[in-house]
């Protein structure tokens, strides 16, 4: 009895690395990074006053409370910095997290393993 259960944790918790993951990390990362690049020079047309109004005038109907990047704006006036200021600080956050999908795409994956605890 005590073999099988053995077997049955060993195939259900296998000692496995975790490498599909930081090839999923680096694939999201550098995709991200693409898509960040490509905005770069339309990022504060896309987002300037009316466009981003209108679209989030429209997410406004589903819920209130999704946070928009109307609110990051509101703050920053309330700060002093201008909007086009706001949004190339967001530019340049989304960037650099992006990149850190590049950089960083193997921080947690090692091997583990499950350790069963006897009574």
């Amino acid at each position: 009895m005590h073999a099988s259960r053995e077997r049955l944790l060993e195939f259900l918790f296998p000692a496995d690395t975790d490498s599909w993951l930081a090839v999923l990390r680096f694939g999201l990362g550098f995709q991200v990074t693409c898509y960040s690049l490509s905005l770069q020079r339309d990022w504060n047309y896309l987002l300037w006053g009316t466009a981003r109004n209108v679209a989030e005038a429209l997410l406004s109907l589903e819920s209130h409370l999704v946070p928009t990047l109307g609110w990051l704006v509101t703050l920053g006036a309330h700060v002093g910095l201008h909007e086009e200021t706001v949004l190339r600080v967001m530019w340049t956050r989304f960037s650099a997290l992006s990149n850190s999908g590049l950089v960083f795409p193997s921080l947690r994956s090692q091997e583990r393993r499950v350790r069963v605890i006897r009574r």
